[in-house]
């Protein structure tokens, strides 16, 4: 019996050596003495609080790699869009100030959350500042109303009302059916409609520009103003109205459009089709879709290039529809109040809500 112990030990030593270096996808791979490393290999010491910084790293590129696999952009295109340092550094303050809390036994059950989000679910909103880690257990909040809050994450209920600056407080969402501003945060679900909050509107149900339809990407809003199923196919007139991956397509023989598979970097594509993911545009010179250019580089209605709007990554386009079609991508970014229609206008610690430039995460405090 004693030999047969010994033996037993031997072969369990053994095992755990040789799981060692064995390729892994996360952390839940690998044994609970070892973490799954960025080289894709199962490394010797569990993930602990002191590997924060690049866990929250981690998490970020997983989410660029699933956004550019859903939405057909570059990696290193949504890595621009969500920003990682910025996000990142927010959270290390937070946790350092306990506004929230890094657990990181669930750091796997995060980077597998992420992974599977269906790609009907995966949009521009939870790309966000202040959304970017929603769902990931690895990242919990710890401040009750009424306390300092850098981001809608550190709060345990309700939502960071930064209108005043860093840091903000957490408030409560306000009820469903109840009174709100352009200021307020509805309950999820739920949006302020004329100074009220209302539930998002189900398939069949009315909706229109303030009333929102369920949230996700399966259902868009109709020209009827009827909330409908999202399509992979048949006819459409605006993008919304397929499911994230496709794209409303013009079909320039004809003057139709119809929902067709996104094309993805550098894939060849037709100039002022539309096809291109959300952060690309078909570019003229080399029929292949390209991602959004930088600061110093052209952007707007580009006549010589392409027929299709092109927006800028890490700055934005200085152009203002419909008066002038064409500019260059600058900085800085514009300031908070300002006027906007997209994220990328407002740089990466605020995000463009009704048209206008707020804050979302504060970087330190």
């Amino acid at each position: 019996m004693r030999w047969t112990w010994i033996l037993l030990g031997v072969l369990w030593l053994g095992c755990s050596v040789q799981l060692t270096g064995v390729p892994c996808s996360d952390d839940l791979q690998c044994l609970e003495t070892q973490r799954c490393g960025t080289e894709g290999m199962c490394l010797e010491g569990a993930r602990t609080e002191q590997m924060l910084a690049d866990s929250c790293l981690e998490a970020a590129e997983e989410i660029a790699i699933h956004a550019s696999k859903c939405l057909k952009g570059t990696v290193e295109g949504f890595r621009s869009v969500i920003a990682p340092t910025t996000a990142c550094a927010s959270i290390e303050a937070s946790v350092a100030a306990g506004r929230q809390r890094f657990l990181p036994e669930k750091f796997g059950e995060c980077v597998r959350a992420i992974r599977e989000r269906e790609c009907e679910d995966v949009d521009p909103e939870h790309l966000e500042p202040g959304r970017l880690f929603e769902g990931c257990p690895a990242f919990t909040a710890q401040a009750e109303l009424n306390s300092a809050c850098a981001s809608n994450a550190d709060c345990t209920n309700g939502w960071c009302d930064l209108a005043s600056g860093c840091l903000g407080l957490c408030r409560a969402y306000a009820s469903t059916g109840g009174a709100c501003t352009t200021l307020d945060e509805c309950a999820p679900g739920s949006y302020c409609s004329n100074g009220l909050c209302i539930a998002a509107a189900k398939e069949g149900e009315r909706c229109n520009e303030t009333l929102k339809c369920t949230s996700g990407s399966k259902l868009g809003c109709a020209g009827s103003e009827v909330c409908v199923k999202r399509k992979d196919s048949g006819s459409c007139k605006e993008d919304w109205e397929c499911l994230a991956g496709y794209q409303c397509v013009s079909l320039l023989t004809s003057g139709n459009k119809e929902c067709r598979p996104t094309k993805a970097h550098e894939e060849s594509c037709v100039v002022g089709t539309g096809e291109c993911g959300v952060i690309s545009f078909c570019d003229k010179d080399t029929n292949t879709c390209q991602r959004y250019p930088g600061p110093g580089q052209p952007c707007g209605y580009l006549t010589d290039r392409t027929g299709e709007l092109v927006r800028c990554l890490d700055s934005r386009c200085d152009v203002h529809l419909p008066e002038v079609r064409e500019g260059r991508c600058k900085l800085p970014f514009f300031a908070l109040g300002d006027r906007c229609d997209t994220n990328v206008e407002c740089g990466p610690e605020n995000a463009c809500r009704n048209k206008v430039c707020v804050r979302q995460w504060c970087i330190s405090g």
